[in-house]
């Protein structure tokens, strides 16, 4: 699935959830933060390894809260990895 597609995907469904504009732009921009990290490192498969490794360069070279690291990528939003 190509970076459009899933990120279509995404948006459908938390439209579907009834999510705010303003929580849809959060989220999406957290999904495509997450997108170009997996471009960048070449990533080849979402493990537990590869979201330990993402996390700890969002807490470190962006100065991520917990709450904005996680947003649109764990929780109850993980339906864009399915």
């Amino acid at each position: 699935m190509n970076k459009t597609d899933l990120t279509t995907k995404y948006e459908h469904r938390l439209t579907l959830k009834n999510y705010s504009e303003n929580t849809l732009r959060a989220y999406l921009n957290g999904l495509h933060i997450f997108l170009d990290y997996v471009k960048v490192n070449e990533v080849s498969a979402i493990t537990p390894k590869v979201l330990e490794t993402y996390f700890h360069y969002c807490k470190k070279e962006l100065d991520y809260s917990y709450s904005m690291m996680s947003q649109g990528l764990l929780r109850r939003n993980s339906c864009w990895l399915r």
